[in-house]
């Protein structure tokens, strides 16, 4: 069964890339480019079709520390594990991602094989009861 990816970003050459690496790997991304374009999206789709939710720390309007937080508190979702990417190295909005329980984080620019490792260590963990 092909492994379902949503990715939230805000920048389109972004997440072209990582879509087109994610997709040579066989899975299925859907692209979001704002938090409010991926919960607007899932009043309508189920949120727990996707085995793994990759965001940006830093978007527009709401920011990838509040979707990450949503995601968390809501008991349907907070078992899907979440990839945090970031360009900003500040400790503080680190230490929020894992006091939130993100699952991993990796920095901006990315490197294409070492993100894809990530990605594929997150989609083997089985998620938890």
């Amino acid at each position: 069964m092909t492994k379902k990816i949503a990715l939230i970003d805000d920048s389109g050459p972004f997440r072209l890339m990582v879509q087109q690496l994610l997709e040579l790997r066989q899975y299925e991304v859907t692209p979001f480019e704002s938090a409010e374009q991926f919960f607007g999206a899932h009043q309508r789709v189920n949120l727990t079709r996707f085995d793994l939710i990759i965001v940006d720390i830093n978007l527009p309007g709401m920011d990838g520390l509040s979707v990450l937080e949503n995601l968390k508190t809501d008991p349907v979702s907070s078992p899907i594990p979440v990839l945090m990417v970031t360009g900003d190295p500040k400790k503080t909005k680190i230490r929020h991602a894992v006091q939130f329980g993100v699952s991993d984080f990796i920095g901006k620019p990315i490197d294409p094989s070492q993100f894809c490792e990530r990605v594929e260590r997150l989609l083997e963990t089985p998620l938890s009861e």
